[in-house]
């Protein structure tokens, strides 16, 4: 049943053409986060401009605050530990307040946090990625692959892998091989930066994995949607394979 309603409400949104609602998030708290950004094409796939609007409510939908950066593209956003990491800016953002808490050197991607980490997505083609302490710009470790490999996905999702020490977390993507033109399931430890596995993937793909998520026990992603590529295929006449 509905708990509550409450209408989004700014002189931004009353253009004709209006921003598209492109990050969503939510903290322990239920405490709601978005961002709104312009649309630089049409018709699909749908791709985020600038300038960013982002505006926070309690889970009641209670207005709390709200800022817009010109310079910030529309994404998603993560929300971890008082701060709010929007997925193409390099700063993060007090989730209490809005105001820049500090910055990196680089983008957060769709990155992945935990108690002791952040770890920012890699960028397609790339062969490294970094991990920071969680909370702050220190840089704690970088991963390099092997020669021969590239990242093959900017996605980028935590899971717990169980191990005869115990469990430990690790930032799953997925990279390419030059040499055997195949993808693996890689796994980083988000402690230290090592290679905690990585696997070959044995079903034929169209294109490399595009999206993915993980379930307990189970994961499911997305590739051959060549003409959407990350946004949402129903919309987009495209041909996804899950």
């Amino acid at each position: 049943e509905l708990i509550s309603a409450s209408p989004v409400v700014d002189p931004v949104l009353d253009e004709c053409n209006h921003p598209h609602p492109y990050g969503f998030g939510a903290d322990a708290m239920g405490n709601l986060y978005i961002s709104f950004s312009p649309t630089i094409t049409q018709p699909a796939p749908l791709v985020p401009g600038s300038p960013t609007m982002v505006m926070s409510y309690t889970k009641d939908g209670v207005f709390r605050w709200k800022f817009i950066d010109h310079d910030l593209k529309g994404g998603e956003l993560a929300v971890a530990g008082g701060l709010l990491y929007p997925e193409n800016s390099p700063m993060a953002v007090l989730s209490s307040t809005g105001k820049p808490a500090f910055a990196l050197d680089e983008a957060y991607g769709r990155a992945v946090i935990t108690r002791e980490r952040t770890v920012v997505a890699p960028r397609v083609g790339s062969v490294s990625v970094n991990g920071y302490e969680s909370g702050l710009n220190t840089k704690r470790w970088q991963h390099l692959l092997k020669g021969g490999q590239y990242f093959a996905s900017d996605q980028l999702r935590l899971a717990q892998w169980s191990t005869r020490t115990g469990p430990r977390s690790v930032a799953l993507t997925f990279v390419g091989d030059l040499v055997s033109n195949d993808y693996q399931l890689h796994a980083i430890d988000t402690r230290d930066g090592s290679e905690a596995f990585s696997c070959q993937i044995s079903s034929p793909f169209r294109t490399p994995p595009q999206m993915f998520e993980v379930g307990t026990g189970m994961m499911g992603l997305m590739e051959g949607s060549d003409t959407c590529g990350k946004c949402d295929p129903p919309f987009a006449s495209s041909s996804a394979a899950f």
